[in-house]
């Protein structure tokens, strides 16, 4: 079997007939010769220009073979004999996955952070394959997907993805590699001691007059989490203001109050968040949402059900212009009711409803509780993948295919080239024949 890394250039062969057109019609020259008389020698009428037979077809057939193997070579031909296959299948294409998750900086019950034996494992990974790649990721499942693009472009060799991680519990999950090629060997390096508990500090809770400000303190084991609430020492979070109508202070103190009863998470200096409700009028322009965490907040927000509606929207000015304005909610007949934008380092909610409202209190709280991202638990987790399921993810690569020549740093190229050179050194030879042939009948007719 031959495969072709660029075939396109086969389209040029009917270039090899270029010789034999040459051959046929080029101009041949009467030769000269010395003749004591034209007497008895008949007259006869030539044709200008007529067909004749090639003078030289082993030159003609040569010069169509040296035009025929540069167009081949051009090709970049590949001969997939049992010896290439062999040395292909010797090799290893390796793409080492690297989990760099905020747990693997986090020492572990030998107090060691599990990176440095990371770094070691990868390395000793890498040294043992012809072809290797190191990939860092956060997120298990896309470092995955980045090594096994990586591997489809590899040279021919058996591929083969290596993932270490400590593998903390829902990194990966039983169809992590069904979109793999089959032919790619998978396997898994674990790492870094289990610790038997882990404790970290959760969320604040809000804070308001009789009701105090709390902190979370979250306790987790492989099988079980609790959360401690305890005063805040610190008092009161800031970054929240609560915009209303002129004199209705005693009204938002006590949402503010209720929110905080409710155990609604705080606010946070470098994340504020201003609420405008029914009457209140906040004194920066509004402006687009961009992303960071005011965009993080807003998506979380519209998967609150008790706040978002199907989907949110863009609002239009006049003439169809579109504004900051972001609508978050509406009622049947599609008005705004919650809409967001951002109002200098501020993330603004409008909500169309009265201070008092039971309405403004539950969206007040979907928007404080959506400002913490639970993702960010998901880092102390303790508990690891379960060993069966890495066993049963784990596969040996598989030998190299016939199509991995698609992919091939080398090729037959330089035979092709050699051989257009050895047939054009036997072209030069020819035509030095053809020469000397000529000469002697021209002087064996003089004479």
């Amino acid at each position: 079997m031959i495969g072709w890394l660029n075939p396109a250039a086969l389209w040029a062969l009917p270039l090899a007939a270029a010789p034999v057109l040459i051959h046929l019609l080029r101009t041949h020259h009467a030769t000269r010769v010395a003749f004591p008389s034209l007497r008895f020698v008949p007259r006869s009428r030539m044709a200008a220009v007529r067909m004749r037979l090639p003078s030289d077809v082993a030159l003609m057939f040569v010069r169509v073979a040296i035009v025929a193997l540069s167009i081949v070579a051009l090709a970049g031909p590949i001969v997939l004999t049992a010896a290439r296959t062999a040395a292909w299948n010797s090799r290893t294409a390796r793409a080492v996955v690297v989990d760099t998750s905020d747990s693997m900086g986090v020492p572990d019950a030998t107090g060691v952070p599990p990176e440095r034996a990371a770094a070691e494992a990868a390395a000793a990974e890498l040294a043992s394959a012809t072809y290797g790649v190191r990939l860092e990721a956060r997120d298990l499942r896309q470092g995955m997907a980045r090594a096994s693009a990586w591997l489809a472009a590899s040279p021919p060799a058996r591929r083969e993805v290596v993932v270490i991680s400590d593998f903390q519990r829902g990194g990966l999950t039983r169809t992590t590699t069904v979109s793999m090629d089959g032919g790619v060997g998978v396997r898994f390096v674990p790492i870094g001691r289990r610790a038997e508990t882990s404790s970290f500090e959760g969320a604040r809770v809000l804070g308001a007059g009789d009701a105090a400000a709390r902190e979370q303190t979250i306790e987790a084991t492989a099988n079980t989490t609790a959360v401690a609430v305890r005063p805040s020492v610190s008092g009161e979070a800031p970054g929240l203001r609560l915009i209303g109508p002129p004199g209705a202070e005693r009204e938002l103190a006590r949402l503010r109050r209720v929110l905080a009863l409710a155990g609604t998470f705080a606010s946070a200096a470098d994340q504020p968040i201003a609420v405008q409700l029914d009457g209140g009028t906040a004194e920066a322009s509004p402006a687009p949402i961009p992303p960071g965490w005011m965009l993080g907040t807003v998506l979380r927000l519209l998967n609150d059900p008790a706040s978002a509606s199907p989907g949110a929207t863009v609002q239009s000015g006049p003439a169809g212009v579109p504004t900051p304005w972001l609508t978050l909610a509406s009622n049947p007949r599609g008005e705004a009711l919650v809409r967001a934008a951002a109002s200098g380092a501020e993330l603004l909610v409008d909500v169309k409803a009265p201070v008092d409202s039971l309405f403004a209190a539950e969206v007040v709280r979907a928007v404080l509780n959506a400002r913490i991202d639970p993702g960010t638990y998901d880092e102390h987790e303790i508990a690891r993948v379960d060993e069966a399921l890495l066993v049963g993810l784990s596969r040996p690569p598989g030998p190299v295919t016939l199509e991995a020549w698609r992919t091939s740093e080398a090729s037959d190229t330089r035979w092709a080239w050699l051989a257009a050179l050895t047939l054009l050194g036997v072209e030069q030879w020819l035509r030095g024949r053809s020469v000397r042939t000529r000469a002697e009948e021209v002087t064996r007719a003089a004479a």
